[in-house]
Order: C-alpha cells, then structure tokens, then sequence
C-alpha cells in the first residue's frame, strides 16, 4: 500500500465517530446539543450512562490501536523512517472529521488506543489517573489533562524514543482541544487571586 493510501486509511478510521453514531441510534438525539456538546464518552455517559460510555471509549481507542497494529505488520514503524508518523492519521480522524464538518472528539480515547500499542505501561498508567483525577475532582478535562501528563512523563522511561515527534503531535492536539477548559480553569484562578488580593488589601 502507497503511504497516501495509509494516509487516507487512518484519517478515515480515526473519523468513525461512534460518539455521535451510538446516541444517534439509540436514542435519535444529536451528542452535540446536548452537555458539553462534545462526543467524547463523558457526555456520552451524562446521556446514556456507563454501559454506553464505556463502549464508545473502547471503539474510539480501538480505531486507533487497530490503526497501529496494521502498520506494525506491513513493516512502517521503522523507527529510522519517517512512515512512523503516520500514527498521528487516527488522531486526526477523529479531531476533524469531515463527515461532521470537521468537529469531532478531543482525542484521549483515540490517542490512548494509539499509545497502548507502542507504550503500553504508560498508557494504562495515564488512564489509571484518569480516572482517580476524575473520582476526585468530577472533572473529565482534568483527567485527561492529568493522564496526559502522567503518560508523558512515564513514557520517558518505558517508551520508544522514535516516536516522541508523534507523541508531541497528539499531545498539542489534545491541547488545543482542551484549549477552552485550560483557559476557563486559568481565569477562574485569576480570578481567586484577584478576589484574595482583594480581601487582603
């Protein structure tokens, strides 16, 4: 297969998106109207509950992950080429789907599927703190930022150093994606501190 073909290939599993696929036929409704609006499996499960969240996150980091595993078997995840980088085409899928004018998902459950298959303790590490950032502060976005961090930090001694470029795509990318909260949870401590400022002053 040429590398446009693979190109294609992982932009339009990556762009399945279950997140709005599964509410949509279960219940007829648009995830996008409803909560955060987003397709990720937190809104999912404010909608459907945990049964139906757990499923999506599963289908998007599969698509991610079975993305992976076709390239390692056809050979292109030679750590001295560049067709490694071909990983980041599920990522993008599914942050920019055209099928949905390119609005999709944040990227942390197709992101995660991508990185279980080349750096797995770190990967289940990350989502482990997911998930205890999550039972603490209610928060999904601090989670996945938490994870991220987590997985990142780890990665250094478990992963693979050729595909730190690509773990810096999918990192930025989940950024960006999360933009809206990281600045939101930035003007609310402005705001703390203003408000401290204030009553010491």
């Amino acid at each position: 297969m040429t590398i446009i073909a693979m190109v294609c290939l992982g932009y339009v599993l990556g762009s399945i998106p279950f997140g709005y696929l599964i509410p949509k036929w279960l219940k007829g409704v648009d995830i996008r109207t409803i909560g955060s609006k987003n397709m990720g499996a937190t809104n999912v499960y404010r909608l459907l509950g945990i049964k139906w969240a757990v499923a999506v996150f599963t289908l998007d980091a599969l698509k991610g992950s079975l993305f992976v595993v076709l390239l390692a078997a056809l050979g292109w995840l030679d750590p001295h080429g560049p067709r490694h980088l071909l990983l980041i085409m599920p990522l993008i899928g599914h942050c920019f789907p055209c099928w949905l004018k390119f609005k999709g998902g944040r990227g942390v459950a197709t992101g995660a599927g991508v990185a279980a298959v080349v750096s797995l303790v770190p990967t289940l590490v990350g989502i482990l703190g997911y998930i205890t950032v999550v039972k603490i502060t209610k928060e999904s976005f601090l989670g996945s930022l938490s994870g991220l961090a987590l997985f990142v930090v780890l990665d250094l001694v478990w992963g693979h150093g050729f595909w730190w470029p690509v773990l810096v795509v999918l990192s930025v990318l989940i950024l960006l994606k999360h933009r809206t909260h990281i600045m939101a949870l930035y003007r609310g401590q402005q705001d703390s501190r203003q408000q401290d400022d204030d009553e010491c002053s």
